[in-house]
């Protein structure tokens, strides 16, 4: 209850959501609670789930089918085939998914542009909230940069391993 009655109200207050596009990765922050605080507080911010390649929730909220498409990704603690307590009801409009390389291109992107060294998830919130603006001028996009990098060092910010991975092309 603690990000219906904190967090929920503190993006509402810190974001001005009266008309807000609300993008989120349900695992690293506790969407479920929040989600339902901000559509209590307007029926217009739409919730958008953001997955990686091989999430079985991308298929549940597009298709209404709990079933993964037999990929993987590098985005760790993400893509649960199950949907947990705090998910079930969790008023969500849309889900979109995210390849690997865009995740690991606005890693690389808010390195200098942020001076924050973000893991994956960051990464993929963060393209998912890029490419919702095209929905136009007017509106805000909330997401969470959930933690850092730091223990992830050894390979987002290795270069035989982004080599290895192919996505050389994705951070340069």
């Amino acid at each position: 209850m603690a990000h219906f009655e904190s967090t929920g109200p503190e993006i509402w207050r810190d974001a001005d959501a009266d008309r807000c596009l609300l993008r989120f990765h349900r695992y690293r922050w506790n969407a479920g609670r929040s989600c339902r605080f901000l559509k209590s507080k307007s029926a217009s911010i739409r919730i958008v789930l953001v997955d990686p390649p091989g999430s079985a929730l991308y298929h549940y909220f597009k298709d209404g089918e709990l079933k993964s498409d037999g990929g993987s990704s590098i985005t760790e603690g993400i893509g649960t085939g199950r949907i947990t307590a705090n998910l079930e009801g969790a008023p969500i409009d849309d889900a979109l998914r995210i390849p690997d390389t865009e995740t690991m291109h606005y890693v690389y992107r808010l390195l200098p542009r942020r001076g924050i060294a973000p893991r994956q998830h960051a990464g993929i919130n963060v393209a998912a909230a890029s490419s919702w603006q095209s929905n136009g001028p007017g509106h805000t996009i909330v997401t969470v940069l959930c933690d850092g990098g730091a223990k992830y060092q050894s390979r987002l910010f290795n270069k035989a391993w982004i080599q290895e991975k192919g996505f050389a092309e994705a951070v340069a």
